[in-house]
């Protein structure tokens, strides 16, 4: 855990009332701009986690004031919110879900997820840190399993540097976080060295419609990446007909595999109770 992330960590576990009043404060000036912003990150999600079955279970990753676990309950998902500021916390159980204290750096994932969420979270993680968060992500994953994230691009006009700072205005908090941006490259480098196979990539958001990176990335099926590759570019594509999108087919592998682990599950259960 770099020290950047550990002293950004200790300003929002001062300040993280601060950012909740921020945020309705920002919301409440223009509700129209909020509303229509809410409604593309709900299409974003839904694009992301397009291979996921209704109920399937997402970790999400500092989930601040429960709106994306909100977003991913309305598409119909199971979201576990955890975060590390106690406000932020308190927010997210008043958001009506039983959030976990979860530290992605420093603390153990007890279970396995279908998929995992981290909106605007790696914003505050160095190259280093997001490696470890992904390292981490992979094991809790079933196979098949995708993890969703965004990355601040370095080329957009309107984002700031890499390096501390504290904004003014309804984003102000009284004190610095270490931010981090991204080159496409980069991003695809630390997301493939994790283990993970890359199936969306775009940009979104800002005046140029370009502020953000959007990665959506999936935990191999337990077979070697060149077969991956195979299926995924040679046999998905031929059953892609009416009523059977790529999309499609993609449920019927994960909801086959969500299956499968429940089967197995019982059958640990039962070995353990026969002994």
């Amino acid at each position: 855990m770099s020290t950047e992330n550990k002293k950004t960590l200790e300003v929002y576990n001062k300040l993280a009332s601060v950012y909740l009043e921020n945020i309705i404060k920002h919301d409440t000036k223009n509700p129209a701009k909020a509303k229509k912003k809410r409604a593309e990150i709900k299409k974003i999600f839904k694009r992301g986690f397009s291979n996921l079955v209704e109920g399937a279970k997402i970790l999400e990753i500092g989930a601040g004031d429960g709106s994306s676990s909100i977003i991913l309950k309305e598409l119909g998902f199971n979201p576990f919110p955890t975060d590390v500021a106690d406000d932020f916390l308190k927010a997210i159980q008043e958001s009506g879900f039983k959030p976990v204290k979860l530290n992605i750096l420093t603390d153990k994932i007890e279970y396995r997820y279908d998929g995992a969420l981290a909106y605007r979270v790696f914003v505050h993680f160095t190259p280093e840190d997001v490696k470890m968060a992904l390292d981490k992500i992979y094991d809790a994953l079933v196979p098949g399993g995708r993890i969703v994230a965004n990355f601040m691009n370095k080329a957009a006009k309107d984002n700031i540097k890499s390096g501390w700072f504290d904004f003014s205005g309804d984003h102000h908090m009284g004190a610095e976080r270490y931010y981090q941006h991204f080159d496409e490259p980069k991003i695809r480098r630390i997301i493939e060295s994790a283990g993970f196979h890359i199936v969306d990539f775009f940009l979104f958001g800002g005046q140029d419609n370009n502020k953000w990176f959007f990665v959506a990335a999936e935990k191999p099926l337990g077979i070697k990446s060149e077969i991956f590759d195979y299926i995924e570019n040679e046999i998905i594509p031929r059953y892609k007909i009416p009523g059977h999108s790529n999309e499609h087919i993609r449920q019927v592998i994960s909801r086959s595999l969500n299956f499968a682990d429940q089967i197995n599950r019982g059958f640990s259960r039962f070995r353990a109770f026969s002994r």
